[in-house]
This record gives C-alpha cells, sequence and structure tokens, in this order.
C-alpha cells in the first residue's frame, strides 16, 4: 500500500471536529464556500441516487467521515454502512446519526484494502477522497469499490481543465496552503482509469459548473 497525505491528515480529533464544522456552525466569511458547495454537492447526490433507484436496498460508502452522506442516504430510505481510515471521524458519524434502524455499521478501513467480503452491496458510494489520491493508489481503491459491489456506484472526483486549472493556480496564489484538489485529473484521464479497472461512466453531473472541481459520477461495470 502507498501512503498519501489523507490517509495520515483526518487521524486526528481538532481535524475532525474543524472538518465537519466547517458545513454546521453558523455562517462565517471562512465557511461560506464549504456550506455553499456542500448544500450543492448533495443535491447533485441525490439527482444521482434517485437515477440508480436503490431505494431500501444495502449501500456501502467509502471514506464516509463524520457521516454527512450516510446520513443523507438513510433518510432517503437505504441501509448503509460506513467505512473510513480515521476512528476520529467516525466518532463524529456516529454522534451524528446514532442508533438509526437502517445504520448497517460504522466501520475502520482502508479503501485501499476494504474488510468486506466480494460482491455484497448494492450500491457503492464514495465521496471527496478521490482528490486528494495519486494515480495508482487511486486505482487500486476502484478495484475494491468494484470487488465489494454488485455493478453500480456513486463516485466523486476532482476534474481538471485550462481554465480550472490556471483557475485553481490562482486560487492557491491568493490562499496559500492546504491544496483542496492535490490529484485532478482530465475527463480523459478519468475514463482510462476507469476503463483500466473494468467501470464506465454511466452518467455525470458537475457540483458548480465552471466555479469548482468536483464532479460525481454513476460507474457500472
Amino acid at each position: 500500500m502507498v501512503d498519501y497525505e489523507a490517509k495520515e491528515y483526518y487521524q486526528n480529533n481538532n481535524v475532525a471536529e474543524q472538518y465537519d464544522a466547517q458545513y454546521n456552525q453558523p455562517i462565517k466569511v471562512s465557511s461560506i464556500r464549504a456550506r455553499i458547495f456542500g448544500w450543492r454537492e448533495k443535491r447533485t447526490f441525490l439527482r444521482l441516487l434517485k437515477s440508480v433507484n436503490i431505494d431500501k436496498k444495502e449501500v456501502l460508502d467509502i471514506a464516509s467521515g463524520t457521516g454527512r452522506y450516510i446520513e443523507l442516504l438513510l433518510k432517503n430510505g437505504c441501509q448503509a454502512g460506513g467505512v473510513d481510515i480515521s476512528n476520529e471521524m467516525l466518532a463524529l458519524a456516529q454522534k451524528r446519526i446514532g442508533k438509526h434502524p437502517n445504520l448497517l455499521f460504522l466501520k475502520q478501513g482502508d479503501a485501499e484494502n476494504l474488510p468486506f467480503p466480494d460482491n455484497c452491496y448494492d450500491l457503492v458510494t464514495c465521496m471527496r477522497l478521490y482528490h486528494r489520491i495519486p494515480n495508482e493508489t487511486r486505482i487500486q481503491m476502484l478495484k475494491e469499490v468494484k470487488r465489494v459491489g454488485k455493478g453500480t456506484a456513486i463516485l466523486f472526483f476532482g476534474l481538471s481543465s485550462p481554465w480550472l486549472k490556471y483557475r485553481r493556480v490562482l486560487r492557491e496564489k491568493i490562499i496559500p496552503g492546504r491544496h483542496s484538489n492535490p490529484h485532478p485529473v482530465t475527463r480523459k484521464e478519468l475514463v482510462n482509469e476507469l476503463n483500466s479497472v473494468g467501470m464506465t461512466i454511466k452518467g455525470s453531473k458537475w457540483v458548480l459548473p465552471f466555479f469548482a472541481e468536483g464532479m460525481l459520477t454513476v460507474v457500472k461495470w
């Protein structure tokens, strides 16, 4: 397995709490972008969720973090379980969700080597992970999605284009620090990566076209 920055970064109580707070605390200037992006991201996710018709089926959410998407899946009639590398993030997820009757589990685990048997989930979801993962590790993670799923996934990727590349460079000059999308891919590169593990894009939606790099995809195999 290859180490990557996100693996260690979120295994910290303060980081986990700060991550969750940007979506939940009263609006401040520093959190406005996160709140807008989070709202659009959830809206886009729900549109794709409805399109795959998995009501009341079992869903695995990878990199479930503080439980924002587990909560959304449960509210929309799914039985859902979450896995994350960070026990600190999972503790906040458990606090958020409580004892929901359709919560299957919240389990610590690595997306490179998921602790589940083959072909056991009707839908696999993964939000806001792959744009922080280098190519060779991301491909291994996609292989794991394919292994544990039954043929359908909703996955988030950080895309790149000439305009988005320029915007990213400009933003990093204005707001230096931790990059929000350290491992972007072009649409062609994404298609090639997915094809290399036997996956195909069947639908996609940008979160904020022209203003953000996030794109959600429905993939099949």
